[in-house]
């Protein structure tokens, strides 16, 4: 018994160390390619939208993810919401969000929370479009206790 107790510690320990080099090798290609590779097109060390997308195009970043596990198409697609506010990213955020999305990784209890809380603004921010609106149409939205889709402004009542 414990000397499976041990060889499960030294697998343990040999695959942390294996996605260790990964995460390293893959921060050294992108932090290159980023300072030397001219992705950093402005010269603000700091990666905007169009800088993440051209750098997932360099076959040596797609190297570099790939073997990290990370889903270069969904990469791009993530691209759009992680700069949805214009922001452009430092190198740490940036690595820090491309490595939550490899495929390894599991769901955890903060990832639903922030998936809960993304869900939540997003939902306000509809509302509050929405409420503005009907402001500007020149109606309420609740005239009556139940507003279905066929009794919103502006549609014929079947």
């Amino acid at each position: 018994m414990l000397v499976g107790i041990l060889v499960e510690a030294v697998q343990t320990v040999a695959t942390m160390e294996h996605e260790q080099i990964h995460v390293d090798f893959a921060q050294r290609v992108l932090h290159n390619l980023i300072q030397q590779g001219n992705a950093d097109e402005d010269g603000d060390n700091l990666i905007s939208e169009g800088e993440f997308e051209r750098l997932l195009e360099r076959p040596e970043a797609f190297t570099a993810l790939t073997r990290l596990g990370v889903d270069i198409f969904a990469a791009r697609e993530y691209g759009k919401l992680l700069f949805e506010d214009g922001v452009p990213l430092t190198f740490p955020e940036f690595m820090e969000s491309i490595l939550t999305l490899r495929g390894s990784n599991q769901t955890t209890v903060k990832d639903i929370v922030n998936l809960r809380k993304f869900v939540g603004q997003e939902f306000s921010n509809l509302h509050t479009i929405l409420m503005d609106f009907f402001h500007l149409v020149g109606s309420s939205p609740m005239k009556t206790s139940r507003t279905s889709m066929s009794e919103l402004p502006g549609q014929a009542r079947q």
